[in-house]
């Protein structure tokens, strides 16, 4: 994302950006696309499940594939994980085995949502 991202704009509030590291075993083989595509799957579910609002495109359908994210967060030294999560309304698990399924949303000492899919879409 840079100064010129369409969405920008959008923004009302304070600005603040989240930056993640995405640890997965890599698709072996050419790849297409510039964007990972694990990279990408973790993103539409995220946006899936919980709904952004300048997200429009990836809010409609859940991810094409299951995919369970592991959510853990870290301070800027990238060694000392935070005691609290930063964003208390991400989740520390979203598990999505597919449309058919009921999906999880689960935060550490919190709260464990399960659902249907097509539940989550606002």
């Amino acid at each position: 994302m840079n100064s010129d991202h369409h969405k920008l704009l959008e923004i009302k509030r304070d600005l603040e950006i989240w930056l993640g590291d995405v640890s997965s075993p890599r698709i072996p083989g050419k790849k297409i696309k510039v964007t990972d595509p694990l990279l990408d799957l973790a993103e539409s579910a995220h946006v899936y499940f919980l709904q952004p609002r300048l997200n429009e495109r990836k809010r409609v359908n859940p991810a094409d594939r299951p995919i369970t994210v592991y959510n853990r967060w870290w301070h800027k030294d990238f060694d000392t994980p935070f005691e609290r999560v930063p964003y208390e309304d991400w989740p520390d698990v979203i598990d999505f085995l597919g449309a058919r399924y009921p999906a999880k949303l689960i935060w550490f000492g919190g709260p464990q949502i399960v659902r249907e899919v097509s539940a989550f879409k606002k």
